[in-house]
C-alpha cells in the first residue's frame, strides 16, 4: 500500500510540476489507460532501448499538401476503429509494423475491407526479435518481406494479457492451415522531413521515438518533451502531418488503445527531430 501511495504522489507532484510550464503545447494529465496503474506498470508497454539497424536510406521526392491523415481520408484503413492495444506487452515493434501492413494493404486496396493481421504471430515467431522484450525495426520488416504473417483470426493476439510472448504455432488456433501475408517491399525513407511527408502520402509509416517521462501524461495537443528522464523507446505508425498556430507537427498513430491520447493518436512536433521521431522510419509496400 505504501508503494502504491507513493507512487501516487510522485505521480501528481510530476503532473502539477508538468502544469506549471508556460506556453506548453499540450494538455498533461493522466490518461485513461494508465488509471490505476504504476508508473512502473506503464514502463512495460515500452523498452529501455529500441535498437534500430538502419537499411541504406531512400530519399523520396515529390509534392505534398499541406495537410494529410490517413485516420481521415480512409477512416476504414487507419481511423480510430483500427487502433490497436498491445497490452502489458513489450511489442510495439510487432504491432507498429503488422498494423502498418494490414492499414497500408487497405490503402492501395488489395483488401476489399481491412484485415486484421496477427501481431501474436509476429511476437512469437520473428526469430530474430525477442518478442514481449522488444525488437527492431529493419528485423521486422525483413521477417515480413520473407515469412509474412497470417491473420488476426487465424491467431489472434493474447501476449497482452499472460504477457508471455508464446511458441511459434504451426496451425491455427482452430487447427486448420496457416495462409501467410507478405510485404512486397520496405523502404527506410528518414533521409529528411520532405521525404517522410511524401512517404506518408503514399501510406503509414512506421517509426520509434525516445519516451520521456512526460509522454506519459500526454492527453492531447502537440507534445514536445519538456520534463523527465529519458525512460525507454517506442514504435509507432506516423499516419499524417498538418500545422495549428505556426507549430509543425506529425500525427502518430499508438498501440496503447483508444484511451490514450487524442482517441488513440497523437500529435508531436515536426521538423525537429523531436525525440528521436524522423531518425529511422520505414514505409512498407503491400
Amino acid at each position: 500500500m505504501f508503494v502504491v501511495l507513493a507512487d501516487l504522489y510522485h505521480r501528481q507532484e510530476f503532473l502539477d510540476s508538468l502544469n506549471r510550464v508556460p506556453n506548453k503545447k499540450w494538455q498533461a494529465g493522466i490518461p485513461k489507460c494508465f488509471e490505476g496503474i504504476s508508473i512502473n506498470e506503464a514502463k512495460t508497454l515500452f523498452h529501455k532501448s529500441l535498437s534500430n539497424l538502419l537499411s541504406p536510406p531512400v530519399k523520396l521526392t515529390g509534392e505534398t499538401p499541406v495537410y494529410w491523415n490517413w485516420a481521415t481520408e480512409r477512416p476504414e484503413c487507419s481511423g480510430p476503429e483500427t487502433v490497436r492495444n498491445q497490452g502489458g506487452c513489450g511489442s510495439c515493434w510487432a504491432f507498429s509494423s503488422v498494423n502498418q501492413l494490414s492499414d497500408n494493404r487497405c490503402i492501395q486496396k488489395l483488401d476489399k475491407i481491412r484485415v486484421q493481421l496477427s501481431e501474436q504471430h509476429t511476437v512469437s515467431c520473428d526469430p530474430i526479435s525477442m518478442g514481449c522484450n522488444g525488437g527492431q525495426m529493419q528485423n521486422v520488416q525483413h521477417h515480413l518481406l520473407v515469412t509474412g504473417t497470417v491473420k488476426d483470426s487465424c491467431i489472434p493476439y493474447t501476449s497482452g494479457v499472460s504477457g508471455d510472448s508464446g511458441k511459434c504455432p504451426s496451425k491455427c488456433k482452430d487447427g486448420s492451415e496457416q495462409e501467410f501475408i507478405k510485404s512486397a517491399k520496405s523502404e527506410n525513407i528518414c533521409t529528411d522531413q520532405n521525404s517522410i511527408k511524401v512517404g506518408v502520402t503514399k501510406g503509414v509509416v512506421q517509426t520509434s521515438f525516445h519516451i520521456y517521462t512526460d509522454f506519459m501524461y500526454y492527453i492531447n495537443g502537440i507534445y514536445e518533451h519538456t520534463q523527465g528522464y529519458k525512460e525507454g523507446s517506442h514504435a509507432v505508425m506516423i499516419v499524417g502531418y498538418g500545422e495549428e498556430n505556426n507549430t509543425p507537427y506529425w500525427i502518430v498513430k499508438n498501440s496503447w488503445g483508444k484511451d490514450f491520447g487524442e482517441n488513440g493518436f497523437f500529435r508531436i512536433v515536426r521538423g525537429q527531430d523531436e525525440c528521436g521521431i524522423e531518425y529511422s522510419c520505414y514505409l512498407i509496400t503491400p
